[in-house]
């Protein structure tokens, strides 16, 4: 799909046997330990745990996919939404969970699929006159034959967001509203139910945007503020608490409406990153079908939102089908002290390894004086570049300054970066590059050099 896939490779890493566990095995049966219980030095149920992440725990067949997409999430925390790699579901509401009959595309709740690993939820609003006052997510033409009560969708994301802050995770989730809303009162609707059933505690606000970013692309003089999608990051919600950030596509009301200090007025360049599946006749007009074998195809391609239907439990869509970064099996510090990441061109999709930081590699360098992120691949090949000489991982930020000013050791932050780079790497030759990404301050708690 992308023109760069020549780069990559599809050799699978090599199952090896862990020494470290090993080492580990004997030192707990001299310590008078009981060997039987051993583990290799990096438990991935244990880090969920760390993560507060328990319905991982509870309900993966695979808890070290479950946790590499979790530092997967991490690792795009402080980067712009619009430039990050992410799930999301395709009429979100339209679900078997709240008895849908006619044409469900989902299976389980809003929260359901929150918990699942979805991170984008998209909601159609309606005012359907046959149910009063009440507003209605549902699909069109179907409104009057089946729909959600807003009540119940909203609820759930004040259930979640609520449990988030309880387990003290990292998660959040972006809501993208298709309003359908005419009159001025349905919108004051909205904003009172957003009020009162999800919590101004739980929403990033326009304000916060413009608290955030004094003189931001989207301030303006009005509350009409486009959605911030090249500025905004997850990390900017967290640092206020939040879980959500909110935005419409449709919005027909005034310009100063008080819905529009809840929800960014329009999808700004995001609903232009996205693909999302399609089921034909008659919710759709033509048909999509988005197997866990595309997904990592459509990130390197440079889309941020895929939207899936059928989202179930355990669903390996956001598990190892869903992983750009890590390879399977990794970071599993398999061979004890292996606490920094390294890029490999003879994995599929040049996915990562966790390795001992004292091998010799060439660095992952990119230009950090100008803007960082793009989604043109001639761009991004000019932002990154490996360092002239090999070194140990210590050596690496040294190793890059020497290209010049403005030049950083680092790692890439989505797929399609990590795809350019190890095209970089395929062109000069090597299989194994460093990446500015370790867990030498906490085992299994890998970060980036802005996260330290």
């Amino acid at each position: 799909m992308n023109r760069l896939n020549y780069f990559s490779k599809i050799k699978q890493k090599p199952a090896t046997t862990g020494a470290g566990a090993l080492k580990l095995l004997i030192a707990m049966a001299v310590a008078g330990t009981c060997v039987q219980s051993a583990t290799a030095a990096t438990d991935a149920g244990a880090m969920l745990q760390q993560f507060g992440l328990e319905y991982d725990i509870n309900n993966t067949s695979d808890p070290q996919a479950k946790y590499a997409m979790e530092l997967q999430r991490r690792l795009m925390l402080d980067v712009p939404i619009y430039y990050t790699s992410f799930l999301g579901t395709h009429n979100s509401y339209n679900s078997d969970a709240y008895n849908i009959d006619l044409w469900p595309q989902q299976e389980m709740t809003v929260k359901g699929q929150m918990n699942e690993g979805v991170e984008w939820i998209e909601l159609d609003v309606h005012h359907v006159w046959t149910t009063g006052l009440d507003l209605n997510f549902c699909h069109g033409e179907f409104c009057y034959l089946d729909s959600v009560n807003s009540h119940s969708i909203l609820d759930d994301l004040r259930e979640w967001a609520e449990e988030m802050n309880e387990q003290n995770t990292t998660r959040t989730a972006v809501i993208y509203i298709e309003s359908a809303l005419e009159d001025s009162e349905y919108y004051t609707d909205l904003r009172n139910q957003l009020n009162s059933r999800v919590g101004a505690e739980h929403i990033y606000m326009p304000s916060d945007y413009k608290n955030d970013f004094p003189g931001g692309a989207n301030v303006g003089a009005n509350k009409a503020t486009s959605f911030p999608e090249s500025e905004l990051t997850r990390q900017h919600l967290l640092d206020k608490g939040k879980r959500y950030v909110i935005y419409f596509s449709g919005y027909s009301g005034s310009d100063n409406h008080d819905v529009l200090d809840w929800v960014f007025e329009d999808p700004g360049s995001l609903n232009g990153s996205r693909v999302w599946e399609k089921d034909g006749y008659p919710t759709s007009s033509s048909t999509l079908n988005i197997t866990g074998s595309d997904l990592i195809g459509y990130w390197q391609d440079g889309k941020s939102v895929i939207g899936l239907h059928d989202v179930h439990t355990d669903d390996g869509r956001f598990r190892e089908n869903a992983q750009w970064s890590w390879n399977d099996g990794e970071p599993n510090d398999a061979h004890s002290g292996e606490d920094c990441a390294e890029l490999r061109t003879d994995y599929a999709d040049n996915r990562w390894n966790d390795a001992a930081c004292s091998y010799a590699r060439r660095a992952a360098c990119k230009w950090t004086g100008g803007d960082l992120y793009s989604k043109d691949n001639s761009v991004i090949y000019n932002l990154w570049s490996l360092s002239a000489n090999s070194t140990n991982w210590g050596g690496a930020e040294q190793a890059c300054l020497a290209l010049g000013s403005g030049w950083s050791f680092e790692v890439p932050r989505n797929a399609i970066e990590n795809t350019v780079l190890a095209g970089i790497a395929d062109e000069a030759g090597e299989t194994k590059v460093w990446l500015n990404y370790t867990d030498s301050a906490q085992e299994g708690v890998f970060t980036t050099p802005s996260q330290r």
